[in-house]
């Protein structure tokens, strides 16, 4: 799995150094591809769960001038999770709450845009049976790093990939994702996730739908897919993600 992220990370960083002048960047919400143009600020709501594992959140990201487009962006996350992992034969549940507030660059153009976060995570985890040994166990301030892009690939395809790290945690989380736009918001297409740290790994592959509108400013995106979790087995997920800008 951390032959995974390192080839994922290279693989980003070519992505990244690509050039592409195509139509104009199909901007959406969140994460997914990026913050709507035109709109100062971005509040984002999801949840995805599985057998053993979930994840939801609640977020704000707000430029300190004018929009979103290419400025200083401010982010405020909080977060619950909770996973099960195989350690000597012994099945470790965790649960941890936590928060995250990072300060942020994005540029766009034509060809597409790209992000850069730094920011410090506060996360409180805890595991039954107890993991005295594992570096998340506890409440820890941690720096956290974010890398975050897409480009245009034609007039209705695109591509976009994101990669976090934890240091001294050593977590990381990792998206690559290629839509296909179905009309003027909605797209479409696969998406292959990895993420964890020294005490897991898990890898999804999954499909996904995104800006679904739902009211005047409401979209959202679904998707869905089988999830590989290491020293525990293959599962499903499903998850939803809500962001409202204004």
């Amino acid at each position: 799995m951390r032959l995974f992220f390192i080839a994922f990370l290279a693989i980003w960083i070519v992505f990244l150094s690509t050039t592409f002048n195509k139509a104009h960047a199909q901007l959406a919400f969140a994460q997914t591809a990026g913050p709507t143009v035109g709109n100062s600020r971005l509040a984002l709501g999801g949840f995805e769960g599985g057998p053993g594992n979930t994840y939801s959140y609640l977020g704000l990201i707000q430029p300190l001038h004018k929009n979103l487009g290419d400025s200083i962006i401010t982010r405020v996350w909080l977060d619950r999770l909770s996973y099960t992992y195989d350690k000597n034969g012994d099945k470790i549940h965790g649960e941890a709450l936590g928060g995250e507030g990072a300060l942020g660059y994005r540029n766009s153009g034509a060809w597409g845009w790209w992000a850069a976060f730094a920011g410090m995570l506060y996360r409180d985890t805890h595991f039954s049976p107890d993991d005295p040994d594992s570096r998340a166990r506890g409440g820890i301030f941690r720096a956290k790093l974010q890398l975050e892009g897409e480009r245009n690939l034609s007039e209705r395809w695109r591509a976009n990939a994101i990669i976090s790290f934890v240091p001294g945690q050593n977590s990381y989380w990792t998206r690559g994702r290629v839509l296909y736009q179905l009309g003027n918001i909605v797209s479409t297409g696969p998406e292959v996730i990895g993420l964890g740290d020294p005490d897991y790994n898990i890898l999804q592959f999954g499909w996904t739908v995104v800006g679904i509108p739902i009211a005047s400013r409401l979209q959202v995106n679904l998707r869905g897919g089988g999830r590989i979790i290491q020293g525990v087995g293959t599962v499903g997920y499903g998850g939803i993600e809500i962001g409202y800008p204004f």
